[in-house]
Parts: C-alpha cells; structure tokens; sequence
C-alpha cells in the first residue's frame, strides 16, 4: 500500500486471506479483528534449546521428546497445553514469547541457574531496583531490547530449565488487525492491513516478530507478480476471530458517521464504507435524507503514506463518503494532523454530533487519540454552554451509549 517497496522506511501491506472454519461456516461483521497467531525467532528458538540441553544434562533428554506436565504441589498430571506432541521445542516456539522485554525479576531468577560466580554476580547486578544497577539494566538490557537468547548469550554458564522460562516469561500471544473488508461484499475473503514494525534501539536494530514474518511470507509476491497475487506455497496461518461489539457501522442511514483513522488506523474503516455502499445498494440507492458519512485520515506524506487513497477517492465520488478530510504532516512547512482538520469543521462536526452523530476513532492510543479526544472537547463546548467539563461529560455519555467509540492501541 506504501510507496517504495521493500525498501521503503514505513511499509504497509494488504493482506487477503481466505479463512476455513474448524466448527462451521465462517461468519464475521464489519469492525471484526483478526488474531494471527506467529512463531518465535528461530535463532531464538535454536539458542534456548541450547541453554535446556545444559540445564538438563542427561543422555534422555530431546527437545522433541514429549512432555508429561505435573501440579508442583500435588504431583497429579495437569493437562497439556497443546495437541500432542507437548514437547519443549513446540513449547518454546509457540507458547512462551521469547522476544518480550525482559524485567529485572527475570534476570535475578536467572542468577540462580548460573554456575561461573562472576556471571552470576553479574546477573544479580543487572536486577538491582535501583542504584547503579539499575541503571546499567537499562543501558544494556531494556534500551537495547535485548532478547533473552542475546542475554544468555554473554552469560554462557546460565542454563535455566523450562519450568523457569515458562514461569518467567509471558505467553505469545495473537497479534490482532482490524479488518478492511465487509462481508456484504467479500464473504468468504477477509483482508487486513499491517505495518512492517521496525525500530532502532540504541542502535540496534529491531523488528516486531508477528509482523516480520507475514512480510517474509508474502515477500515473493510482492517482489514477483506484484501487489494481488496469490503467494504459492504459503503455509496456513492460524486465525482467532475477535467479534465487534461496538466498533462496527450502524444500520440506521439517518444517523451521521464521523471515522477518525490516521495510518493503518484507517483499515476498518474501509469496511465501513463498503457496507455503507451496501447498505445504499440494499434500498435501491443512497436515500435523499441519509445523513453524511465523514473520514478523516492522515499520513505523513501524501505520495508515499495515502493508504488506499483510490478506494477512498471512489467513495467520494460515489457518493458514499460525503465528504473526506486529509492531513499530511510532513509536507509542508507545518506539522498538520486530523486533530487539526476537526478543528477547522468544528462547528458542522458539533452540529452532527449533537444531532445523534456516532464518533469512531481507531489507531494511535498513545498520542492520537488523545489529541482527538481534546479536539472533539474544543468543538463541543460551544454548545454546552462554553464548559470543556460539560463537554467532557456530553461526550463521556455517547460513549455510554456506544456513539464515541476507540478502537485504539
């Protein structure tokens, strides 16, 4: 979707995939998410068997050997946590997240399974609370986001066993994407849109684990045959459906929609316009009286960022979008954002929102969406008398009545 490739800076990719339902037809709504379920790093993966294999040294042990789990407390068998074979290979490569930032507590207890005394009194200081520490954890672990294979890596005599990391560490979990598509018009198809996560971590660099990998699954398509072509030979991902409650497009034409979606935050909204097509379509065309439907989205630059910018140009032309607000940031000579452009609609915004609007905001949580948030506020107060309070309270009660709603993260 972004402009440049694979060699762009920011990169964004479209993905469509067909789902296979294992209790029945698969159903799903606007506003949906999907859960993509990923595998750790296997250098990762390689490094932490390495380390098992020392902690238990004996001629038996395999990482392909099956695990038989017992209540510590009890002795009795506990339940596997996966299909059989339950072994430390599947349980290091798909339960427990090896590249999840690694906390003080883990290095202390880590301290305890570390033969050479200089290690482990090093391990020991690195998990200090405070002093200098503390600080030295920070420069060397948490500032560089350093692995937990890269950690034991210099630590060479630390062999946890698997019950430590499985203890220590958090589980790995699905990484969830809105969906971009509507079933009225793509039933058996959902698409998402995720942005290939790569940071520097003082001057290492890093990549998010989840979205690397889709990236290199679908690397030969988009090198190849280009952008809509099928990846041959693509594994089968594993898919968790997360249901809408009240992130979806609402059924009644008369009530205004205002959507909010700078970047990727943008994908279900493209959902919502397709059922909001749909819907005109359904009653023989857009009713005379149906009240407007408005998206505000931003990007840094308008040439390389516009996420579907020709789906969005089309529902303009359409007619299904009323009307479409853009902020590029890094353009021009000022920084502008979609906080900036609802303000210079304020007062039309006021007057759709007081007359039964629905306000949905999806993407940045950190920032974004409180700038948004101090926006709608400014915009409302006028008609609340002046008073930020009671626009707060205004707004604070369309969120009770499922009209402001975040989709945020």
């Amino acid at each position: 979707l972004t402009a440049g490739g694979a060699g762009a800076e920011r990169r964004v990719v479209h993905l469509e995939v067909e789902p296979e339902a294992t209790d029945g037809p698969f159903t799903y709504r606007v506003g949906d998410a999907i859960g993509l379920a990923c595998t750790n790093d296997p250098a990762d993966l390689d490094s932490l068997l390495a380390a098992l294999g020392r902690a238990h040294q004996s001629p038996t042990f395999s990482p392909d050997a099956p695990i038989t789990l017992t209540y510590a407390a009890t002795g009795a068998p506990a339940d596997p946590l996966l299909p059989p074979p339950f072994t430390a290979r599947r349980v290091l490569s798909t339960l427990i997240d090896l590249s999840a930032p690694l906390k003080p507590g883990l290095l202390r207890a880590l301290a305890s399974y570390t033969a050479d005394p200089t290690e482990r009194a090093a391990l020991e200081f690195l998990s200090a609370k405070k002093g200098p520490g503390r600080d030295a954890f920070v420069a060397f672990v948490a500032d560089q986001a350093l692995h937990l294979a890269e950690l034991l890596e210099c630590f060479p005599s630390c062999a946890p066993t698997l019950g430590c990391l499985a203890a220590a560490l958090p589980p790995l979990t699905a990484r969830f994407y809105s969906l971009t598509s509507c079933p009225a018009t793509s039933p058996d198809k959902v698409s998402v849109a995720f942005s290939v996560v790569e940071w520097d971590a003082a001057g290492v660099g890093r990549k998010g684990l989840c979205t690397s990998q889709l990236e290199a699954l679908v690397a030969p398509a988009l090198a190849g045959a280009g952008a809509g072509s099928n990846v041959a030979g693509m594994p089968p991902l594993s898919l968790t459906l997360k249901p809408a409650t009240d992130f979806t497009v609402p059924t009644d034409l008369n009530r205004p929609v205002i959507m909010i979606g700078p970047g990727t935050g943008v994908a279900p909204f493209m959902g919502f316009i397709d059922a909001r097509r749909a819907q005109y379509a359904a009653v023989g065309g857009k009713p005379a009286d149906a009240a407007p439907m408005r998206l505000y989205f931003g990007c840094r630059h308008e040439a390389q960022d516009w996420l579907y910018r020709e789906e969005m140009e089309a529902a303009v032309a359409d007619g299904t979008l009323d009307a479409l607000r853009t902020a590029f940031s890094r353009d021009g000579p000022l920084k502008v954002y979609v906080q900036h452009r609802l303000a210079e609609d304020a007062a039309e915004l006021a007057t759709l929102i007081t007359e039964g609007g629905c306000v949905f905001v999806c993407g940045d949580g950190m920032h974004m969406a409180k700038d948004v948030h101090a926006a709608l506020v400014d915009l409302l107060a006028p008609t609340c008398g002046g008073s930020k309070v009671l626009a707060e309270d205004f707004l604070r009660t369309m969120r009770e009545n499922e009209r402001y709603v975040q989709d945020i993260w």
